[in-house]
């Protein structure tokens, strides 16, 4: 959980934002409901004016307005830009690696293909809040994941058994990459190749 944020003066006012509606868009960036649920728990419910207005000034979308829960909001792009668009655009790119280095299909033995590349929108959140702490970009956990993705790929390719691996969702949920860290001591580079098994 999150104990610290810095906030820009200049930047509130700038956006007619309240500090307690900075707090409401800075828990959606991060994806911590528990950070929002304990400051509720212990300093009282939110106005829900406060999401209202976020709404009309084109902060976030609210798919439920009656029953305002963490999953019924979602940021806009304006947020996005808001918290950091260098952020943004640095981490698209990165999981733009990602899925250049996760095949997006392999050939099944029976015949055909099967699609590996599932559900993206859930794969770059996973992906984000690994990578991603208080807005900053772990480079280097980046790095080790694209090695250990090639190492999950090249195990299961040695062995004929590319069809089995996991669909890149699931790769990413139950964080499969890590069972490969502690091989990663010998490795340094592999050669960047497409490693699309098709």
């Amino acid at each position: 959980m999150i104990d610290k944020i810095n906030v820009d003066i200049e930047m509130l006012i700038s956006n007619k934002l309240k500090l307690e509606e900075y707090f409401i868009l800075f828990c959606l960036v991060n994806n911590d409901e528990d950070l929002l649920v304990r400051y509720i728990t212990e300093c009282g419910t939110v106005d829900t004016n406060s999401f209202r207005k976020l709404r009309e000034s084109g902060f976030i979308i609210l798919t439920d307005e009656v029953n305002i829960t963490f999953n019924s909001v979602k940021i806009t792009a304006q947020t996005e830009k808001l918290f950091g668009s260098k952020n943004s655009i640095e981490f698209d790119l990165l999981f733009q690696e990602v899925l250049a280095t996760y095949p997006s299909k392999v050939k099944r033995l029976t015949g055909g293909t099967r699609r590996l590349h599932n559900d993206l929108v859930r794969c770059k959140k996973n992906y984000r809040l690994t990578v991603v702490h208080n807005g900053v970009i772990n480079l280097d956990l980046h790095k080790k994941i694209i090695l250990c993705i090639q190492l999950y790929y090249r195990e299961h390719l040695k062995d004929n058994k590319q069809e089995f691996m996991q669909l890149l969702a699931t790769f990413l949920s139950q964080k499969t990459w890590e069972q490969y860290l502690s091989d990663l001591n010998n490795v340094t580079t592999l050669p960047q190749n497409n490693y699309d098994a098709i």
